[in-house]
């Protein structure tokens, strides 16, 4: 259980991450509501099960691989969207759906369910606010993305302690923040009309977090606030690089004189995009190679594309090779259709494989989306670098490698 307290830090840490964006003005203003203490507590709750139960579901198993990404982007978005009409236009919502047919498919009878209990003051529309984000949420922190990739494939039993303890230490700091948001509101004395302007504005607010779901544009607000903000999930680096030994930090801040260590072999990759099958890395040898792990659901590895394909226009005609190996984070990124459509949509011509089993992964004791590792011509690791940036010092990493000697 060495990761159990680190774990529970990263929860409490993730909440200060651009990543949780799309989840603080749900939490908050669901809390926000009516006069009710309990109101935070339930959906904090529903939001720590939701996480743990969708992380199983989608991320460490292929139950719902054939599920499209887009499915669970609606099913969140849906929820918050109807709840947003709830508040906007509760008379004419209510109306509407007397004078509709509701079949008993589970997003009406959500919606029936919502309008039902809203004046009974019910648990139920708590319940649904804190688990509709369950399957939209893709943490950022890096010790989530041990968990996931590391500890669940080998102990399940230890990895779901973790992922509990990851997702209390996250859940626990959202009820502080709803709590403190419901008692400041209720101090105001600004949400006991059920019609008035507070409750429009929260409809408003809800209404934008279901837009920016449905089109994906709550990443680009994630990626603007990574550009302008204090990125939180170096602290954790720093700590998590501590409790596995500090080879991570070490190795990334070495010369190239002093570090060099032998580069594991491949083991377990499929489906090769942009290029043959490379069966093994023996078979590089001469030339400098450059591994990148990466997700294409990941905001911080989708920012790095850029610049490896960058690298790869500048240096693809000497002894160089550049492999973007996809350990994916969800379910339907195990699928290669949807990586060749990811591939082409974010313009990629360099050799794309994927690792669904995570064993290069393992094998590099790799713990980042993403992780880049330069290997020289003779086979050995003479840089590494975790998450992004360090671009310039990568690309003169790879220029001084391809002037020595094979």
């Amino acid at each position: 259980m060495d990761f159990l307290i680190l774990s529970f830090v990263a929860g409490t840490l993730t909440v200060l991450a651009p990543c949780v964006l799309p989840l603080l003005p749900v939490i908050i203003g669901g809390s926000i509501q009516d006069n009710q203490k309990i109101r935070p507590v339930i959906i904090t709750m529903s939001l720590v099960v939701s996480i743990v139960l969708f992380t199983l579901l989608l991320k460490a198993s292929t139950l719902f691989i054939e599920i499209p990404e887009v499915f669970w982007t609606y099913f969140s978005g849906g929820i918050i969207f109807v709840f947003a009409l709830t508040l906007l236009f509760p008379r004419t919502w209510a109306q509407m759906l007397h004078k509709v047919k509701i079949t008993k498919s589970l997003e009406q009878a959500s919606k029936r369910t919502i309008v039902k209990n809203k004046d009974k003051r019910g648990i139920v529309p708590m319940i649904i606010i804190g688990a509709a984000l369950g399957p939209v949420f893709a943490s950022c922190s890096p010790t989530y993305f041990v968990i996931l990739a590391s500890v669940l494939p080998q102990n399940f039993t230890t990895g779901l302690v973790y992922l509990l303890a990851y997702a209390t230490g996250l859940g626990m700091v959202m009820f502080l923040v709803a709590y403190a948001g419901q008692r400041i509101f209720i101090k105001l004395q600004v949400v006991s009309n059920p019609r008035g302007w507070f409750k429009k504005i929260l409809g408003l607010i809800f209404l934008f977090v279901a837009i920016i779901i449905f089109t994906g544009y709550d990443k680009v607000i994630e990626a603007k606030v990574l550009d302008s903000t204090f990125n939180v999930t170096k602290i954790e680096t720093r700590l998590l690089d501590k409790k596995l030994g500090g080879t991570e930090s070490k190795q990334a801040e070495s010369s190239l004189l002093t570090m060099k260590k032998k580069a594991p072999e491949f083991k377990g990759l499929k489906n090769w995009i942009n290029s043959q099958p490379i069966e093994t890395l023996e078979s590089l040898r001469g030339k400098v190679v450059l591994i990148d792990f990466w997700t294409y659901s990941c905001i911080n590895c989708i920012r790095t594309l850029d610049h490896n394909q960058a690298l790869w226009e500048k240096y693809q005609d000497d002894d160089f090779v550049l492999i973007g190996v996809h350990a994916p984070e969800f379910a339907f990124e195990h699928n290669l259709a949807n990586v060749k459509k990811e591939t082409e949509k974010f313009g990629l011509t360099y050799p794309i494989v994927q690792d669904n089993n995570f064993e290069t992964w393992r094998n590099y004791e790799n713990h980042y989306w993403p992780a880049v590792y330069i290997i020289d011509k003779q086979g050995f690791i003479r840089y590494t670098h975790f998450g992004e940036g360090k671009y310039q010092e990568i690309d003169n990493v790879v220029e001084v490698l391809l002037e020595q000697a094979a």
